[in-house]
């Protein structure tokens, strides 16, 4: 693509399934690789207008997260990673979250295992938001 091949260029269905795959993946660290591509993503849709942000590509990698296997450095690492996409997310000005994104970050949150101390508050402030939204179903 940015070698001339305008047919070969990005768009927002081929993000969507490269951060499926990277949400289906082995790969240990699939959840930092489903974030890098959504920030690339992000940079790419400033200024292609066949990319454009949207909340199934932040849930994908929600579900990176959720899914990622391993010790706890890895897996603390994914919970940080789901986290900071719900947050950004949440403050985003061009997309809005669905019921479905809060599901899938609580998903996370008890797939990955981790201390309560750390998960417990922030599937309160997640719920919260989801209530403040009027996305509890």
């Amino acid at each position: 693509y940015n070698s001339g091949h305008f047919l070969q260029q990005p768009n927002t269905r081929s993000y969507g399934l490269v951060l499926a795959a990277w949400a289906k993946g082995a790969c240990p660290d699939k959840s930092k690789k489903a974030q890098e591509i959504l920030r690339r993503m992000k940079m790419e849709s400033e200024n292609n207008e066949h990319v454009t942000m949207n909340v199934h590509c932040y849930n994908a990698v929600m579900n990176a997260a959720a899914f990622t296997e391993g010790g706890l450095d890895n897996r603390t690492e994914a919970f940080k990673i789901a986290t900071q996409t719900l947050d950004e997310l949440v403050s985003s000005e061009d997309v809005d979250p669905i019921s479905s994104s809060f599901g899938t970050y609580v998903k996370a949150c008890g797939k990955l295992s981790l201390p309560r101390r750390y998960v417990e508050p922030a599937i309160e402030k997640a719920f919260n938001e989801c209530r403040e939204m009027g996305l509890v179903n």
